[in-house]
């Protein structure tokens, strides 16, 4: 499964938005993140960090599904 895929079953997952995700890593607005040459390495280490924790944590938090 592609990242944005598993970034959006994440952010549905944990009821979180992009805004959210944005005003985390210090982005003044939703469209500054969107439009961020380093948007897709912040989703890409937020769906691996989730991963990674998760199955070092219990093994069932695949995004796959």
């Amino acid at each position: 499964m592609a990242t944005e895929q598993k970034y959006k079953r994440l952010k549905k997952r944990l009821g979180i938005t992009d805004k959210d995700v944005a005003k985390m890593f210090g982005y003044a607005s939703l469209p500054s993140f969107s439009n961020s040459s380093g948007r897709i390495k912040i989703v890409e280490g937020i769906v691996s960090l989730y991963e990674m924790i998760g199955d070092k944590l219990t093994g069932d938090f695949t995004l796959n599904e």
